[in-house]
């Protein structure tokens, strides 16, 4: 039995909608004042919390992977490389249990910016 190609259509989903509003910001902001919610901006600099660097895909790809490390290619002074990783967890909850772990095996902790630490045998 052959369907009729009106009758294929109506079976297949239809695309959803979206509506955006056209100042979304505008919108943001109003909501914000009537539950009490402070904006960001407002926040002065000082009491703002940093949050860890951004990587492109030409930083990020090369640190997983030696093998797709083209730095030599371009740069002609050779850079320390660190260790990286990736994490569903928050930068504070990770610092906070490698913290831990350190001070558990006898190591002390120094914190250094931009969310490096460094570890110390302790004495």
């Amino acid at each position: 039995m052959k369907k009729s190609p009106d009758a294929e259509e109506e079976e297949k989903p239809r695309p959803l909608v979206f509506l955006i509003p056209k100042n979304p910001k505008k919108e943001e902001e109003e909501e914000g004042e009537e539950e009490g919610i402070v904006n960001s901006a407002s926040i002065p600099s000082a009491t703002k919390i940093s949050s860890p660097k951004i990587f492109n895909a030409f930083q990020f790809i090369p640190s997983m992977s030696s093998g797709f490390d083209l730095s030599s290619l371009f740069e002609s002074t050779r850079r320390r490389r660190g260790s990286m990783f990736t994490s569903r967890c928050s930068v504070v909850a990770i610092m906070e249990r490698m913290e831990g772990f350190a001070k558990g095996i006898n190591f002390r902790v120094g914190r250094v910016k931009d969310f490096k630490m460094s570890l110390k045998r302790g004495t």
